[in-house]
């Protein structure tokens, strides 16, 4: 599938162009799977970007249009600095999270939420029931390097996130 970037519009499925994300990963360390990867891969990681910052965030304001197919553009956003951001505009800093998190997507599949590795659990206990894991080993849904890049812009509310919605499965010994 072709990136589609037309701001507002109903078929648009990418904030960043292609050329955009390259430049991004152009100026960011350790980005081999990033450049190791084909124009399709690459394109197809930034549309599932797209869909899982827009799937994983509550942004500040209201979509400039009622038919647009992403969340963004948006009325009534400003910025970091204070400045209202334009209603026809894809802040620089959504492009950014989306570029980060392609590659990401482009590592492994980051779109598993918090879902504990085999050695995370750290105790169990029946009587009162207390199920502890150890967080360091847990998988976030989102990397921190993806939401602190639009945290200014909307409330991360994805699965992962202390009451998002991690669902774990017990199973009877």
């Amino acid at each position: 599938m072709a990136l589609i970037v037309t701001p507002g519009a109903d078929n648009a499925n990418s904030y960043a162009t292609l050329a955009e994300a390259d430049q991004y990963h152009d100026e960011r360390l350790h980005n081999s799977a990033w450049t190791g990867a084909g124009d399709p891969t690459k394109e197809a990681a930034l549309i599932w970007g797209a869909r899982t910052l827009d799937a994983n965030f509550r942004w500040k304001g209201r979509k400039a249009t009622d038919t647009q197919s992403m969340q963004w553009p948006r009325f009534g956003v400003y910025d970091y600095n204070d400045y209202l951001i334009a209603s026809d505009e894809i802040p620089v800093a959504v492009k950014y999270a989306q570029s980060e998190l392609a590659f990401l997507l482009i590592e492994g599949d980051r779109t598993i939420a918090a879902d504990p590795t085999p050695d995370a659990v750290r105790e169990v206990k029946l009587g009162s029931i207390t199920l502890k894991f150890d967080s360091e080993k847990m998988q976030a849904a989102l990397a921190s390097s993806v939401v602190v890049l639009v945290q200014d812009l909307g409330s991360f509310v994805g699965a992962g996130k202390p009451g998002g919605g991690a669902v774990l499965r017990l199973v009877r010994a």
